[in-house]
């Protein structure tokens, strides 16, 4: 798995450099979510959310200084858990709220 993390992160950095973006914004619904028995998505594991932080920890190392990255993350607590976004915040600019996830 760590050799897939670091050339996704790769990857992504060479598209970013080779098309002249200036940023990248992750989306990932949602790492260690318990719920998603029954579709094709894998429920998701209790290290989904630090592996996605090392992941992220790559591709910072691997984007130009000036490319941003920000992540999704949702509104919703029940699936904000999994995040580390404490450990996140260092690495990534700026965070986006998935406000839709609200509800009740």
């Amino acid at each position: 798995m760590e050799a897939n993390r670091q050339t996704f992160a790769n990857n992504l950095a060479a598209f970013v450099q080779n098309e002249g973006i200036d940023g990248i914004d992750i989306d990932w619904e949602y790492p260690g979510a318990p719920d998603d028995e029954g579709s094709n998505i894998p429920v998701g594991s209790a290290e989904s959310g630090p592996d996605y932080l090392e992941f992220l920890k790559l591709l910072r190392a691997a984007l130009p200084s000036k490319c941003s990255l920000s992540i999704s993350l949702p509104a919703s607590y029940y699936y904000l858990k999994a995040f580390p976004v404490q450990d996140m915040a260092p690495v990534v600019d700026y965070y986006i709220y998935m406000t839709y996830d609200l509800h009740g």
